[in-house]
């Protein structure tokens, strides 16, 4: 079986502002992926949304990224254009702290029940959270595929570098 993870794609980081106002963390055509991640969405035997839902105090905020998707709010919702009635399966939705989609949330636990064949990894940003997410399921043992034209840096040139390195480095991650 086939797990779709689908990394932050959260209000915070794909629009530029909510209904509380502005939001920081912003990346200026990020939506782009949307459409292929819908692709990637209709073949998947299961889907699961890790996305980023912090406390209001979370230590995170004391690094360069300030405060951003309060868990509860409307900047840590997956943006509308993913959360189709017509999926063919309710998918999983699991709130993150950290980068990675694994550290301290139910992922491995959930990934060790269906027992997947191939663990595909989209979303945002292929520099930061993309990259600990998959490296994450690496050392986990799963066969995992980032898709390239459904992830989006931060950073074009470190996207592209953490790619590289993913795929160098490590026997079992693929990029397509």
């Amino acid at each position: 079986m086939r797990v779709l993870i689908i990394v932050d794609m959260i209000k915070a980081f794909l629009h530029e502002r909510t209904k509380n106002g502005p939001c920081g963390l912003y990346v200026k055509d990020a939506t782009s992926i949307i459409p292929n991640i819908v692709r990637e969405m209709a073949t998947a035997g299961e889907i699961i949304f890790v996305c980023d839902m912090h406390e209001p105090d979370d230590k995170e905020f004391n690094s360069k990224w300030g405060k951003h998707a309060i868990a509860n709010t409307e900047e840590s919702e997956v943006v509308d254009e993913l959360m189709q009635p017509s999926l063919p399966k309710h998918p999983y939705l699991i709130g993150k702290q950290r980068f990675s989609g694994f550290y301290n949330t139910a992922l491995g636990r959930i990934l060790k029940e269906m027992d997947p064949d191939e663990v595909v990894i989209a979303g945002a940003f292929t520099d930061i959270c993309v990259f600990a997410t998959a490296l994450d399921a690496c050392y986990r043992d799963y066969k995992v595929t980032i898709i390239k034209d459904c992830v989006y840096p931060v950073f074009p040139q470190r996207g592209e570098i953490m790619l590289k390195y993913l795929t160098e480095m490590f026997a079992n991650i693929t990029v397509r």
